[in-house]
């Protein structure tokens, strides 16, 4: 069964991206904080790493979200939207 996408919740589908942005720039902080404190043996480098890359994911991920869900929603409109094709799978 095929059906089209015609609209996508801006605000909720933002939200969503968020908090993978989130999770995503923790794992990759991680890393990066311990690397950072490794090579300069500075703690205040280290833990800057380590908030900013969460937070600068998950805000990239929002502002992008909601420019990509605007345009996704004003292109549905003249375009019909994505389609997709659907099947009814029974529960195991």
């Amino acid at each position: 069964m095929k059906k089209r996408i015609t609209r996508i919740s801006i605000y909720q589908t933002a939200i969503t991206f968020t908090t993978l942005g989130l999770i995503i720039g923790i794992l990759i902080g991680i890393p990066m904080a311990l690397l950072a404190y490794s090579q300069a043996h500075r703690a205040g480098e280290a833990l800057a790493v380590l908030l900013g890359a969460p937070i600068g994911a998950a805000l990239f991920s929002f502002v992008h979200t909601v420019i990509v869900t605007f345009f996704y929603n004003l292109a549905a409109a003249w375009t019909g939207g994505a389609e997709i094709s659907l099947e009814d799978h029974p529960l195991d």
